[in-house]
């Protein structure tokens, strides 16, 4: 890219974006803060509910999902050189987020951050002169307040802690200058600074020794004092020890009471004093055998360490390391310990602290520092009894050294704080399988199971194969171990110890296996064991959920679910769920969202089944109630345009308010979530024990399902409802899932069978008395026969849906009929007719507030139009269809309305917005079970081409996700 067309981000400052010299428009202030924790997470997926709440804090509108997709779309366009380039090139969706993409160097703020590191680098090394042209080249790039105008709880502690981080830039710079003798030039800068910030005593030190330098003692007098008055009057305290000690030597004419630091030669920066050789500790563990991966924590690690060993520093590094069992925490911490033992020449201690040991209760701190005191040099004899006065020795002897502290498999924060040194440069590496929620300070660097390149590396190293090709294999037995590094270590280990036997050998053998922990032993080693140990440390409670989380038949589950699941409080429930996230048994893929590591959801499962197979039917009878009252609530107020045929069925469960399905918008994105749960537990084999709920939950979720183009998963599903109802001799659950079945294979183009599944639908509600359900299987035919051009039996079907529906006073049922009844009218050539229908379908929906109606409806106008020869009316009404498709994630009524524009377009001379409608309908059709669909948005599309005097390719492109 050439610096004309390069493109640069700056957020030290208003938020802005250059293209060369060019600055770019990036739209509102909203747009804008979208931006900005895009560039703080560079190169990091942002999940969308952090972008929401770091963009609007706790109160987002509604619909602000959507409002996040508009403003990712616009930054896109606006950021694009070539409007006809990839969207995503720049700001990518992942499945973790989104994601902005660029070179570090493009963005103000890490160039800024590395030039200050690069001057700290450079003053270690004891050139002055290149770390002050360093830190100057990094204040340039500031140009005002980070995020100017913008303004959220998140921004505003980024712009605090950006502020701090200029501050300390150029408390930097004033140090370096004075260290190279330019004690004038200082003064200045340094006085307006003490102004700005009258309470920051390194500040005030400095200008002291600025003065005194300088040769003006009275004046570096004048500003202790004036240090001391602001310090008195606004805190009620004294000057710091290191203030109070410049101020004395000034006073007592030291002869070198300011003396400008010596240049420091490079490797000859200074330290604490060394230990004596008897208390140079070196207690790491030996080097692994094998180790493979975590190239971003060991990163993260590695900068932990230099960090410890800045002489700025004050205080020590904490990094607390923590993940579920076996996911290789301990193993992380030996390879890093020993890659930067040489950083810490005082020592490096190891202390097991033994939270999970199987053969001793956890190491209480007053025991751990009988152990520790010793390793640096405290005799026996002179340890104190009191735990605090020798956690005040320790503090003590680690003061002015440079020593790698390990605690590994640590409690909780009761056990580690009397550990902890105070101010000094030591390195504490913590592992522990609880979040250290309780405890002040560190950095936190969770473990997850290992990608799976690194898990096959490890695999392949630890059983001595790495010259065995078979990656097909190998990813499945790693895939089998969960990449759990403590897994694949007991895997690979029986496989190193039988050289006969080869991968595919070790695969088939774990297939015919009933267990997949089973096989995971060595010796006396299992990961059942590694489980057991924190299962153990659960409360009763904590345990019975944990149990019951493994009869779930899905994998995500919220915590509303949950509780229905377990038949307890909602509010029971979520504390307990966050107690087992606290202790690594459960991973939390969103808010309020959980679910179970495979192993561990097989061990939960054997704990289940030991304690009483029972009470799994009766969990998911609960669950299903849950899921069938709220999608029925959906779907009946959302997503259908005519009638549902879902049974009446009491339910104790409601939906969690934190949900927002009163909203639309909240009510599409909780089924979005949830479908596949839905569907898990449709499908479970415990399921047929409930075929009641089974069969009105199938019906429930019917409607979502056709309006996100799943046609033959619904059909599926509703064929096993089919033979449920059958099965248990549950007529109206036979008539309804008839029903469906009839509709999808009406949309999937199979006539003949939707004409029998409606008919047996309709003989069934009529034998039953079942008239709302008559009246919809009558609509439904009368639909089909407008599709198999049979009008006059379509027009009986719907008059007859149309009397049912108002002896029931059904107002959605007429509504449909209406709509249908307009569209029959259309198919006869008769406009005039079919445009009063539609008007009055119109006016039905919108009094209902039925937003899928009223686009039905618009599309059936808008295609009206369109063949009476009304191009520019039909655009607009298809365009407000397609509008009202869109807020309910509707895709193939988008598909149908984006053909339809397509046409129309065309029709009115436009065939550039008429390509771009087809190749969007295309996209969509594509996307769902419709072949059909697929092939009628190609033959438009070859028309538009062959009338354009074009015959290209019409391959549908990637699939936009936002």
């Amino acid at each position: 890219m050439s610096s004309r067309t390069a493109l640069y981000f700056g957020v030290l400052g208003p938020v802005a974006a250059w293209r060369g010299e060019h600055r770019i428009d990036l739209g509102w202030t909203r747009q804008q803060a979208v931006l900005a924790v895009l560039l703080l997470e560079l190169n990091r997926p942002v999940p969308v509910s952090t972008l929401i709440d770091a963009v609007w804090g706790e109160a987002p509108p509604q619909g602000v999902r959507n409002t996040v997709q508009t403003n990712i779309s616009r930054l896109r366009r606006a950021l694009r050189e070539d409007p006809a380039a990839d969207r995503d090139g720049l700001v990518q969706r992942t499945d973790a987020g989104y994601l902005l993409r660029a070179d570090p160097a493009q963005v103000d703020l890490v160039a800024f951050e590395q030039e200050l590191e690069a001057a700290r680098a450079y003053r270690r090394a004891g050139d002055l002169s290149a770390a002050a042209t360093a830190v100057e080249s990094a204040l340039r790039r500031w140009r005002g307040d980070p995020f100017t105008g913008l303004d959220s709880p998140y921004l505003h502690t980024q712009r605090l802690r950006l502020a701090e981080c200029r501050l300390a830039a150029r408390e930097l710079w004033a140090e370096l200058l004075l260290g190279r003798g330019e004690h004038q030039s200082v003064v200045a800068e340094l006085t307006a600074l003490v102004s700005a910030h009258p309470l920051r005593e390194r500040l005030r030190e400095l200008l002291m020794l600025a003065l005194c330098r300088a040769g003006r003692q009275a004046e570096a007098l004048a500003a202790y004092q004036d240090a001391r008055i602001t310090l008195a009057d606004r805190l009620g305290v004294d000057p710091g020890p290191r203030l109070r000690e410049l101020h004395q030597r000034i006073l007592a004419a030291d002869p070198e009471p300011c003396p400008p630091p010596a240049r420091v030669v490079t490797g000859t920066a200074t330290r604490p004093p060394a230990a004596p050789p008897s208390a140079i500790p070196a207690q790491l563990p030996a080097a692994l055998p094998a180790f493979a991966g975590r190239r971003a924590e060991l990163l993260q690690l590695h900068a932990a360490a230099a960090a410890a060993a800045q002489r700025d520093r004050l205080d020590s590094v904490i990094v607390a390391i923590d993940g579920m069992p076996g996911v290789g925490k301990t193993a992380l911490a030996v390879h890093a310990a020993r890659a930067v033992a040489e950083q810490f020449p005082d020592g490096q201690i190891w202390l097991r602290l033994g939270a999970f040991a199987t053969d001793r209760p956890p190491m209480d701190p007053h025991e751990a520092l009988a152990e520790l005191l010793p390793a640096v040099g405290v005799p026996g004899p002179e340890i104190p009894e009191c735990l605090q006065a020798r956690a005040a020795l320790w503090r003590a002897c680690l003061r002015e050294r440079r020593i790698l502290l390990v605690f590994d498999d640590a409690t909780g924060h009761d056990q580690l704080r009397p550990l902890l040194p105070g101010p000094g440069h030591c390195l504490v590496l913590i592992t522990s399988r609880r979040r250290l929620t309780a405890l002040e300070g560190p950095c936190t660097l969770e473990l997850h199971p290992l990608p799976a390149a690194d898990a096959d590396t490890l695999f392949l190293r630890l059983a001595g194969r790495e010259q065995e090709s078979d990656p097909a294999t190998l990813a499945e037995l790693t895939a089998r171990c969960g990449r759990l590094p403590l897994a694949i270590t007991l895997l690979a280990g029986r496989l190193r110890h039988r050289p006969r036997w080869t991968l595919r050998y070790l695969l088939d053998l774990l297939s015919s296996s009933c267990t997949m922990l089973g096989e995971l032993h060595a010796e006396n080693i299992t990961l059942t064991a590694a489980f057991e140990l924190s299962y153990r440390g659960l409360s009763t409670g904590q345990q019975r959920l944990f149990r019951t989380l493994a009869l779930f038949p899905g994998t995500e589950i919220e915590i509303p679910a949950t509780a229905a699941l377990a038949g307890q409080d909602p509010r029971d429930t979520r504390r307990e769920l966050e107690q087992l996230y606290d202790n690594h048994l459960l991973t939390e893929s969103a808010p309020g969202r959980y679910l179970l590591h495979d192993l561990v959801r097989e061990y939960a499962r054997g704990l289940a089944e030991a304690e009483d197979p029972a009470p799994g039917e009766a969990a998911l009878g609960r669950l299903l109630e849950y899921y069938l009252h709220t999608t029925a609530l959906i779907s009946t107020r959302v997503l259908a345009d005519a009638p549902l045929a879902v049974p009446a069925l009491p339910s104790r469960f409601a939906p969690d308010p934190a949900a927002e399905i009163d909203t639309d918008a909240g009510a599409l994105a909780w089924l979005d979530r949830e479908s596949a749960s839905l569907t898990a537990c449709l499908t479970s084999p415990q399921a047929r024990g409930h075929a009641a709920l089974v069969i009105a939950l199938t019906t429930a979720l019917h409607p979502y399902l056709c309006s996100r183009g799943r046609w033959y998963q619904s059909i599926s599903l509703h064929q096993n409802a089919l033979a449920l109802a059958q099965h248990t001799g549950d007529d109206a659950g036979r008539a309804a899932a008839l029903h469906h079945l009839g509709s999808l294979h009406r949309l999937t183009g199979d006539y003949p069978g939707a004409l029998r599944d409606l008919g047996e639908a309709l003989a069934s509600y009529r034998a039953l008395g079942h008239l709302r359900g008559e009246a919809g299987a009558r609509a439904e035919l009368g639909v089909l026969h407008i599709h198999t051009g049979e009008h006059d039996t379509a027009a009986t079907h719907l008059a007859a849906a149309h009397r049912g529906y108002l002896l029931l006073n059904n107002r959605l049922g007429l509504a449909h009929t209406q709509l249908h009844q307009g569209i029959l009218h259309h198919h006869r050539g008769d406009h005039p007719g079919a445009a009063a229908d539609l008007d009055r379908a119109q006016r039905a929906y919108r009094a209902l507030g039925n937003q899928l109606g009223q686009a039905h409806t618009l599309t059936a106008l808008g295609r009206l139009r369109a063949d009476a020869g009304e191009h520019q009316p039909a655009i607009t009404t298809l365009t407000e269809a397609l509008a009202g498709y869109r807020a309910l994630g509707d895709q193939l009524g988008q598909a149908t309305t984006l053909r339809l524009l397509g046409d129309s377009h065309r029709q009115a001379g436009d065939p550039v917005a008429a390509h771009r409608h087809h190749i969007q309908a295309l996209t969509y059709f594509t996307a769902a079970d419709d072949p059909q669909s697929q092939a009628g948005a190609r033959h438009h599309l070859a028309i538009l081409h062959l009338g354009a005097g074009r015959a290209r390719e019409t391959q549908p492109p990637a699939i936009a996700t936002s």
